[in-house]
């Protein structure tokens, strides 16, 4: 893509996926832009999982992508104490934004970052940001790869009524 990413036309479309928690890689792979031009122009990149995950005693839990230990992050401002050893957490300031991470892989070959989203139980979004996919180009197939999820999930979901096949 020539020029900047974030003054095309799709980039509504790297937004919205990117709210909605689509991995880069299938963000990029569904768009057909390189994974470095979307991460340049959007900045950090959250991950969406449906499963709250379970927490260990000390507070960190196990990363779903490398399995290796995650840290919550934190927002506001720290204070340490001096008897107390620092928690295991990411400080990541003062700004909460709508996709802001609550997990941050520790790993440094993984680096995952996710917030759990527990309200989408199709997986898939609502009718109006699938228009817009299929308006920027995306076939409907790819948006079922896109959301790893069945063709027939996606047209129901576009046409709001689960036996509706596209077309009719």
């Amino acid at each position: 893509m020539n020029g900047d990413l974030r003054n095309s036309p799709i980039w509504q479309c790297v937004i919205e996926l990117h709210r909605q928690g689509v991995s880069l890689d299938r963000v990029s792979k569904a768009l057909r832009i390189p994974a470095e031009e979307i991460a340049r122009a959007i900045g950090t990149w959250t991950g969406v999982e449906c499963k709250r995950p379970k927490v260990a005693k000390d507070g960190t839990t196990i990363c779903p992508r490398c399995a290796k230990e995650a840290w919550p992050v934190r927002f506001g401002m720290w204070i340490p104490e001096r008897d107390k050893p620092a928690p295991k957490a990411v400080m990541a300031g003062c700004v909460i934004g709508p996709d802001a991470p609550e997990w941050a892989c520790q790993n440094d070959g993984c680096g995952y970052n996710w917030r759990v989203d527990t309200h989408s139980t199709t997986g898939i979004p609502d009718r109006l940001a699938l228009m817009q996919l299929r308006h920027e180009g995306l076939s409907l197939e790819d948006i079922a790869e896109l959301y790893d999820v069945e063709l027939t999930a996606v047209n129901a979901a576009l046409h709001d009524s689960p036996g509706l096949e596209h077309g009719q």
